[in-house]
């Protein structure tokens, strides 16, 4: 089984363990060709709520300007956060 969203893939470690693997979608730009996106593998045997919060940091970074305060940091992780558990509600 594997959890894909637009951005991440999340796929089992093994058989019948609780830890996952967390691919991140990332745009590749090789020299003289086509830019192009694709699944990179961000972490081996991570717990779930490891995961969630790797993908709510991924997306902060990515839809935030180069220089932010901590604070506006923190409210944009938290709204990333919050938006991926609302995603769990009622599993």
């Amino acid at each position: 089984m594997v959890i894909q969203e637009t951005d991440f893939r999340m796929i089992p470690s093994g058989v019948n363990t609780h830890f996952w693997d967390l691919e991140l979608l990332q745009t590749i730009k090789p020299r003289g060709g086509k830019e192009r996106q694709e699944f990179k593998e961000a972490g081996y045997g991570m717990l779930f709520e490891t995961c969630i919060e790797r993908i709510a940091h991924y997306r902060t970074v990515n839809n935030c300007p180069d220089v932010v305060s901590l604070k506006e940091y923190f409210e944009d992780y938290i709204k990333h956060i919050k938006e991926l558990k609302e995603l769990c509600k009622g599993c």
